[in-house]
């Protein structure tokens, strides 16, 4: 009567987004260590949330001379805010990796620095 649904995300990303998934999900596998379990569900979560972004990217950006979207002040804030997000995010795998004294984080290092330096200036304005 009733069918299975398939619930798992992973088995529904649209095809455009198959190969960015792909390295994703690799990198979630290679950052998860004994010291940071949870990393792999960190990344995974970044990735769906570049998704959308880069959507509204793509739309933001004028191509062949076209006007500009009715709506591009509101994606564009839309979409500024929720890159800032991300970044966010992307700093708090990396503040983990580093609080769990993870031997991946080393090559996190400069990368966390400057994300850091987003967070601190985001919280001041």
């Amino acid at each position: 009567m009733y069918r299975h649904l398939d619930r798992n995300p992973h088995h529904h990303i649209p095809p455009d987004f198959q190969e960015r998934s792909a390295m994703w999900m690799t990198s979630a596998k290679n950052l998860v260590t004994d010291s940071a379990p949870f990393i792999y569900m960190s990344v995974e979560n970044l990735m769906f949330a570049e998704r959308p972004i880069l959507q509204m990217e793509k739309t933001l950006a004028r191509k062949n001379g076209n006007p500009p979207d009715p709506h591009e002040p509101f994606l564009l804030k839309q979409c500024a805010a929720q890159s800032i997000l991300w970044l966010l995010g992307l700093y708090e795998l990396t503040r983990i990796l580093k609080e769990a004294k993870s031997p991946k984080f080393p090559a996190l290092e400069s990368l966390h620095g400057k994300l850091h330096v987003v967070r601190n200036t985001s919280r001041q304005a």
